[in-house]
């Protein structure tokens, strides 16, 4: 089998061309080209086209010339690749897609970076179900793991989930779309019930699956990405977790008390 060679670079050049990679791996496979752009990978939030509100995104990329541009010469591209993914190097594929989009590539928009006062986590209701709150997770102690500091994250979360039950009196379930929320040392601050409430949701084109590709210190992970190569797969599935509120709190209270 040949081997990409895989060359030191920033972070968002390696996602894209992962990326990149895992759309000729999907087409390879019989998944049509404009389901692969629009249901399992994201290029336009990378660029500069993608300015306004992230609800907004998939109607102004449908609806953007420019795009439709880009994604016809990435098309092209592909196709004009014989060879499989899995099995032939796909360098040179990579870097032309990417100099395809290389114009309009921007860095990581900044909006991640905010200060929380519940450290890693922040949170927000559903939208037409008060009932359900929705986790969001961010290193805080980049470059060190948050699970080094395991006690802050239990007061953390307990901070939160008390604040969120005052702000939503009629919240009884938190959930989370994401990775993460299957990552052993993550599961591991929840009750039993999170994992066993686990249901994989499929393709997702956001961070909920491919924040897995970025390292504790906002490095591109190298081995998460060699997981998806070799095998097509990710090494996290997109996956939902929850439980009940008033359980992950005594959850919480208990390890707590114990630490």
């Amino acid at each position: 089998m040949k081997k990409n060679a895989v060359t030191e670079m920033n972070v968002s050049e390696n996602i894209v061309k992962l990326k990149i990679w895992y759309s000729k791996w999907l087409m390879r496979n019989d998944v049509p080209f404009d389901s692969v752009m629009g249901r399992h990978l994201d290029l336009y939030q990378h660029t500069s086209l993608d300015v306004g509100d992230w609800r907004t995104r998939k109607e102004r990329r449908e609806n953007d010339p420019r795009w439709s541009d880009i994604l016809r010469e990435l098309r092209n591209l592909l196709d004009d690749f014989t060879g499989h993914p899995g099995f032939d190097c796909t360098v040179e594929l990579e870097q032309r897609c990417f100099d395809c989009l290389s114009p309009w590539l921007v860095e990581p928009s900044a909006e991640l970076e905010r200060d929380s006062p519940y450290g890693c986590f922040t949170y927000n209701r559903m939208r037409g179900k008060d009932e359900v709150v929705s986790l969001h997770f961010m290193n805080a102690y980049a470059p060190d793991s948050p699970f080094k500091r395991k006690d802050a994250l239990i007061d953390a979360l307990l901070r939160l989930v008390h604040n969120a039950e005052t702000e939503i009196p009629d919240m009884k379930i938190i959930q989370m779309h994401s990775w993460l929320a299957i990552l052993p040392v993550f599961a591991a601050l929840f009750p039993e019930s999170w994992i066993e409430n686990a249901k994989p949701l499929g393709p997702d084109s956001g961070n909920g699956c491919w924040g897995q590709f970025v390292d504790k210190t906002g490095g591109f992970n190298h081995r998460n990405a060699d997981t998806l190569r070799k095998t097509g797969q990710f090494p996290f599935p997109y996956t939902r977790c929850f439980c009940g509120k008033d359980i992950l709190k005594r959850h919480l209270e208990k390890q707590e008390k114990s630490l």
